[in-house]
């Protein structure tokens, strides 16, 4: 009598090497970011107060400057949102969004933001 045992030995090997190779992967954030010939635009957040700089000096016409005025600063906190906030190590501070109040929402509140401009209703 013969016994095939080659598809239940490949299925063990399949299953754990499925199992094994995500716990060998690994991935860390490096940082913080710099621009390249693809970056439209680039914040760090690492301010303390706005403007909030953008590290990427693209023209309009969508080709690299270096004039420091081709960029979008943004430059309005609403809604609560804060800068100079803890981060993730070795990225300086970082934005905050954390609401100030749960759900339900005031009528017309504005949600924590940062933006180039304000929000038509000024909050």
């Amino acid at each position: 009598m013969k016994t095939e045992t080659t598809p239940r030995h490949c299925t063990k090997f399949v299953l754990g090497l499925t199992i094994l190779i995500p716990s060998l992967a690994s991935a860390g954030i490096t940082g913080p970011y710099t621009v390249d010939a693809n970056t439209l635009h680039l914040w760090h957040l690492d301010e303390l107060t706005t403007p909030a700089a953008d590290q990427a000096h693209y023209n309009y016409a969508g080709t690299f400057t270096t004039k420091p005025d081709a960029n979008q600063p943004l430059n309005a906190l609403f809604g609560g949102a804060t800068l100079g906030n803890t981060s993730y190590a070795g990225f300086g501070t970082a934005l905050s969004t954390m609401p100030g109040s749960l759900p339900p929402y005031p009528a017309n509140s504005v949600q924590p933001g940062l933006g180039a401009l304000t929000p038509a209703n000024g909050k």
